[in-house]
């Protein structure tokens, strides 16, 4: 299963992050062809339990705007990412 994601995400540092909660995902760039390829995730799931993988998509949806806001501080400078946090 793969899902793409409507925000930038920075996919490697997600992908880490999700590894060292112990979930395990790949990026979905690595798969294609085209360039560039949509920023996405592809999920392994086979032979899982379900309350298991409920449980890693529960880590996934807190790493998600983590790595969302590791894009943003890229592009417009951490510090101006930090005063519109604390606005």
């Amino acid at each position: 299963m793969a899902a793409t994601f409507k925000c930038q995400v920075e996919v490697g540092a997600l992908v880490t992050a999700a590894r060292t909660h112990g979930v395990g995902v790949y990026d979905l760039g690595r798969y294609y062809a085209e360039s560039p390829p949509p920023a996405g995730l592809v999920f392994g799931y086979c032979g899982i339990e379900e309350a298991a993988i409920r449980q890693g998509l529960s880590r996934l949806r807190e790493l998600v705007p983590q790595a969302a806001l590791a894009v943003t501080r890229q592009a417009w400078g951490a510090s101006s990412v930090i005063e519109a946090e604390n606005a």
